[in-house]
């Protein structure tokens, strides 16, 4: 009979939260190296709110860390413009700004702008 590739009752949530740290919050990539099935892993983060909280919290530390990053491209002279041009995009796309893609006319006339090109193109075909 084949050897069991899973060593999960070896594993503590201390060793699973401190590699997590390590591989900055990648659940994926942590529970894979320490050979723990993810319904044990989930189990855990289900029954035992202290273990979920301690995983947001690296996950967030993560993401703290990569904004900094992309604010240092976006205010330094680390990247070309275009580029800073898209991390700026992204940043607002991601934190619920969006290019407005109709005109409101009135209070009770809106038009499309997107669908309103599309009608032209059709009529010059």
């Amino acid at each position: 009979m084949p050897k069991n590739p899973y060593k999960s009752l070896d594993v503590t949530k201390e060793q699973f939260l401190e590699l997590l740290e390590e591989y900055n919050g990648n659940l994926y990539r942590t529970y894979i190296e320490l050979k723990l099935p993810y319904n044990r892993f989930a189990q855990w983060r289900e029954e035992d709110k202290d273990f979920s909280n301690a995983i947001d919290k690296i996950k967030n530390k993560t993401k703290q860390w990569v904004e900094s990053k992309m604010f240092e491209f976006i205010t330094g002279n680390n990247c070309d413009p275009q580029t800073q041009a898209r991390m700026i995009q992204f940043y607002l796309r991601t934190h619920g700004y969006t290019e407005k893609k109709e005109i409101t006319i009135d209070s009770t006339n809106t038009v499309d702008i997107n669908q309103t090109i599309s009608d032209i193109k059709n009529e010059l075909e």
